[in-house]
């Protein structure tokens, strides 16, 4: 399947993620009227369940963007959203597309700017990768702002990107804690899941091998931890 190098795994991962987020959105829709206007349950499994699929064609770096741009182009064909009009219909990948950008590896790499021993820049440190995608980041950027592709410059895609990457929304957040608490086809504790994918990523032996995310992950864990620890409390209100 790609670059998977375990389709039962990836599959049971999006599977999972997809899950917990429809459980958690619901939760969070009970707990308090906010929720209702904020949250669609049904957006945030959909985009559960297909969160990863960049990495099939593209890889871990910025599959998000591959992600994003796949939601967007081949949603419809795909059957992602149905019923409706033209319109809604394209809002909803628009919405799906959004939530992909907070995946919680771009994520880090983005806010790893602000860490006093770690200031990497996720576009520069793979900028090779990003040369590939700089086409698709610009329709993507066209398609959530409504701004034509050719009154957009490389930087701007650059600075929407990065605001796009931010978990700041209410089904952003849950996006990211859907992931951020997935293991293995399990619903873990974020602390558990955050330690294994700081092992994996630090083990040479590993496929998914990287000290670029063991930095980023660990320098951002407080922050993703706040987001986690907040729609735990969400949750709980709804019981």
């Amino acid at each position: 399947m790609g670059n998977i190098y375990d389709e039962n795994g990836f599959i049971e991962h999006n599977l999972t993620t997809g899950d917990i987020a429809w459980n958690s959105a619901c939760k969070l829709v009970k707990a308090s009227p906010y929720f209702e206007a904020a949250v669609v349950p049904e957006l945030v499994r959909t985009y559960g369940y297909l969160h990863d699929i960049g990495k099939v064609t593209l890889g871990v770096p910025l599959h998000e963007i591959e992600t994003a741009y796949l939601i967007l182009t081949k949603g419809e064909e795909w059957g992602l959203v149905r019923g409706g009009c033209p319109k809604d219909r394209k809002d909803a990948l628009r919405i799906m597309a959004n939530l992909s950008l907070s995946d919680s590896s771009i994520y880090p790499m983005i806010e790893s700017r602000y860490s006093k021993n770690l200031r990497l820049h996720s576009f520069k440190v793979y900028s090779n990768e990003y040369q590939t995608l700089k086409s698709k980041a610009k329709t993507i950027v066209s398609e959530l702002t409504g701004i034509n592709e050719e009154e957009i410059n490389d930087r701007e895609v650059i600075i929407f990107l990065q605001s796009y990457s931010l978990p700041n929304t209410p089904m952003k957040k849950i996006a990211l804690y859907a992931d951020s608490v997935n293991l293995k086809g399990k619903e873990v504790d974020f602390q558990t899941r955050c330690e294994e994918a700081l092992h994996r990523y630090n083990d040479p032996l590993s496929g998914d091998y990287s000290l670029t995310f063991t930095f980023l992950i660990d320098s951002t864990a407080h922050r993703t931890g706040q987001i986690i620890r907040e729609i735990d409390i969400w949750k709980n209100k709804a019981h």
